[in-house]
């Protein structure tokens, strides 16, 4: 049993720090036990270089992390001291904890994943002088829908910061005053088939939680250049807000709906009242 001890605070330091940093000293040695009988050194350090999970003691910890209520903790203190758009995301998270039994001869594992549920973005619905709107066809859209430019919300960035930044980015408006917003963050759920095209850590989303604002365009139209450094739309067109619901793809309509209930008086009115010059 001394051997084992000294076995452990020799290789667990120096091989699985993160391991003991959570696992107490007898389950350190029930470890190196198992170790002795059965030697994984080398399939341990291939896991930890792969990025996998690997099995120790009765537990199994994924990026250093030791429980689900850890996660919640921590995810809890952080989200108190965030900006808006990175709170968001935070209250968006969700834990899913799974158990699994191998056999008599293996400890039972616990497999913690986080999973944030909804994306934090911005979704621009910019207005021209004669009452209508922006809107554009997706490059990757086979279907040629129509939306508004929307995007995500750097870290420390805010809502309406991102919502100037994206529309740049994706259109090359640059004339552009925000004289508007929905109150409420609107959600959405990807299809089906959208998620399974989801890859790069976006397969971890459920959907977006969108903060929309009305802008106004006081510039030319030979301003609007879809051709930018990361190309989002194809063409683009002014149309009626209140007919942009019937266009968008199906999973997001709702979001529109609700985006032209709030704004379509408004625009009336401005456009009524001779402000939208």
């Amino acid at each position: 049993r001394r051997g084992y001890l000294d076995a452990a605070r020799e290789a667990l330091p120096r091989h699985f720090p993160a391991v003991a940093s959570f696992c107490s000293l007898q389950e350190s040695v029930a470890f190196i036990a198992r170790a002795k009988a059965r030697p994984r050194a080398v399939e341990m350090q291939a896991a930890a270089r792969a990025g996998t999970t690997l099995r120790c003691c009765p537990c199994v910890w994924r990026g250093g992390h030791s429980s689900a209520a850890t996660r919640v903790a921590a995810a809890n203190v952080a989200g108190s001291h965030a900006s808006p758009g990175v709170a968001a995301k935070q209250r968006g998270a969700a834990i899913r904890a799974t158990s699994s039994f191998e056999s008599s001869s293996q400890p039972a594992t616990t497999t913690v994943t986080v999973v944030d549920e909804y994306r934090p973005c911005v979704g621009v619905c910019i207005v021209n002088s004669e009452g209508l709107v922006f809107a554009a066809t997706r490059v990757d859209d086979v279907k040629n829908t129509w939306q508004m430019p929307q995007g995500g919300i750097d870290e420390g960035e805010e809502p309406q910061e991102a919502a100037l930044r994206e529309v740049m980015e994706e259109t090359g408006i640059s004339s552009l005053r925000i004289i508007g917003e929905v109150d409420e963050w609107l959600t959405y759920d990807f299809s089906t088939k959208v998620r399974a095209r989801m890859h790069g850590g976006w397969e971890r989303f459920k959907g977006q939680e969108q903060k929309w604002f009305l802008a106004y365009f006081y510039g030319n139209d030979s301003e609007i250049n879809l051709d930018t450094d990361h190309k989002e739309f194809k063409t683009w067109k002014w149309a009626k807000l209140e007919d942009l619901p019937g266009s968008v793809i199906e999973f997001k309509r709702e979001v529109y709906e609700a985006v032209a209930e709030s704004f379509v008086p408004v625009i009336a009115k401005l456009k009524a009242d001779g402000q939208l010059k």
